[in-house]
């Protein structure tokens, strides 16, 4: 479901621009995700002028993750920055 309704007249309804990285997924030695490093790599770089941020963009960690791994991901990352700007998962 998209984060924000799309702008009158805009052909792109999130109005993405400007710096969007991937963003890391960052794991505890034992391969368990860790939720802490990865909210505050998310919230790093939108302190830092992200217009936008693409958890599981291009890292390669994408299909080692289970379906749930991924959903849980997102979920950190969109907690961490909120509303302050768009997330993009690449699910």
């Amino acid at each position: 479901m998209p984060r924000h309704a799309p702008a009158s007249g805009s052909a792109d309804p999130l109005d993405l621009h400007g710096v969007i990285p991937p963003t890391i997924t960052a794991f505890h030695d034992d391969e368990s995700l860790d939720e802490a490093a990865t909210a505050a790599h998310a919230e790093f770089v939108v302190e830092h002028g992200a217009h936008a941020v693409f958890p599981l963009g291009t890292n390669g960690e994408f299909p080692l993750l289970s379906a749930a791994e991924r959903e849980r991901v997102v979920e950190v990352v969109s907690t961490a920055v909120g509303d302050d700007v768009p997330v993009i998962a690449g699910v």
